[in-house]
């Protein structure tokens, strides 16, 4: 029941994604239709590798350049957004545009994202204080250790 959810709400997400396309005077192709499902199939925040790896696990016949154009096609329409991670070597996407918090695990690198409908009235105190018109799209990125990362600390401190 819940996997069956999941998949609508995928199925669903990428028809939203394939629409915003559209209206960008985009065409929707095959391999368009590919990178997009394996964005919205990931749950997460991939890197560009593991987009174009779950592309190949269903089409190995799409090349790299065409998932990375496909990839800044949708960064430059503001369908999904480059993360800019301190201390990870790779680029992350956060499909979810919207302004939000993203926290990061210092140890593992997991990102998980906390909404609140205080970051707006956040976003305007630091503008009202730093005098700098503050991009609230690009979200807020906080670091800190994730509870697995926590519960491994605490296991090696008892010992």
């Amino acid at each position: 029941m819940e996997q069956t959810a999941q998949t609508e709400q995928t199925e669903q997400a990428l028809e939203w994604l394939l629409e915003r396309l559209t209206l960008c005077d985009r065409r929707i192709t095959p391999q368009r239709v590919a990178v997009c499902a394996a964005i919205l199939t990931h749950n997460g925040h991939p890197t560009p590798m593991e987009i174009r790896d779950l592309v190949w696990q269903s089409n190995r016949s799409i090349s790299q350049a065409t998932i990375y154009n496909t990839i800044a096609m949708l960064e430059e329409f503001k369908l999904i957004r480059k993360l800019d991670i301190a201390g990870s070597e790779h680029t992350h996407y956060d499909l979810n545009v919207a302004a939000h918090i993203n926290v990061v695990c210092k140890q593992c690198g997991r990102i998980s994202d906390v909404h609140t409908d205080m970051i707006e009235a956040l976003f305007g105190f630091v503008a009202a204080r730093s005098n700098y018109e503050i991009d609230t799209g690009a979200g807020l990125i906080v670091y800190g250790i994730c509870t697995e990362c926590q519960q491994v600390q605490n296991a090696h401190t008892e010992d």
